[in-house]
């Protein structure tokens, strides 16, 4: 839920691709007269890192819109989400959740907490550079703020408990 809350709130709403997110994120990067913003959805994220390059062309774009399409045509949510999952990288060498889990809290991602599970959501956005060993821990624990708020803002938990889990303190492990 952290994970879709943050790369893609309408992960469960599109067929992989989200028209209205690629038209905003046109329209902000015409603004600003520079591409700033991204609207790849999981799906389309998923289909560049396996199989696509990380060129900034128009014909890769279309590739990975084809593709993700099928993609989503083709197998569920659930199965793309895992797929996804699995494979996204999270710094220190730790790619999937679970390796990620185990690196930064030593348990496995089904014993972490809220706290810790939008810690691993905030990673995704820049994984070395949101490092918890590194010197922008602070910009990490504020992502983490922001994952647990955006977990609110879609309905995955209430402004309260929100507030609470922003609170707790998040513990690493020593660096690996």
């Amino acid at each position: 839920q952290a994970v879709i809350a943050t790369e893609d709130a309408n992960f469960y709403r599109h067929f992989g691709v989200d028209f209205r997110g690629i038209a905003r994120a046109i329209l902000a990067d015409l603004k600003l007269k520079e591409p700033a913003f991204g609207a790849s959805t999981i799906p389309q994220q998923l289909i560049r890192s396996t199989f696509l390059s990380t060129d900034k062309t128009a014909e890769r774009k279309v590739k990975e819109i084809i593709l993700a399409l099928e993609l989503d045509r083709r197998y569920s949510k659930d199965q793309i989400l895992e797929w996804y999952l699995n494979q996204v990288p999270f710094g220190q060498n730790a790619y999937g959740v679970e390796a990620a889990s185990q690196t930064y809290f030593n348990k496995s991602v089904s014993e972490i907490s809220l706290p810790e599970a939008a810690t691993l959501a905030a990673i995704v956005q820049s994984p070395y550079r949101l490092s918890p060993y590194g010197e922008n821990k602070d910009k990490l624990l504020a992502r983490k703020d922001y994952v647990l708020g955006r977990m609110a803002s879609e309905h995955y938990l209430d402004e309260t408990t929100a507030i609470q889990e922003k609170n707790k303190e998040i513990i690493f492990i020593g660096k690996p």
